[in-house]
């Protein structure tokens, strides 16, 4: 799983670098609102990509109580 989000990290990444010097930015109409509006969807990807790979942190913790329940241990819960 987290290597699926780094390659989609990365590949997000070299397309914006790539892209950026041939979108038209200056341009009104059309072309302009294209070029923005993939310039705010590829900082989506990206931005969901990072939050992906900072969630994976705090994820074992709670598969770690998901699976001492499935495996039918008893879990003190205090509350």
């Amino acid at each position: 799983m987290k290597q699926r989000l780094i390659i989609s990290l990365l590949v997000a990444s070299a397309l914006l670098i790539y892209s950026f010097g041939y979108l038209p930015f200056q341009e009104s109409g059309m072309a302009g609102i294209f070029a923005w509006s993939w310039l705010a969807f590829s900082f989506l990807v990206i931005g969901g990509n990072i939050y992906g790979l900072l969630s994976q942190f705090s994820r074992p913790v709670q598969l770690k109580k998901s699976q001492a329940v499935s495996r039918g241990k008893q879990v003190k819960v205090r509350g």
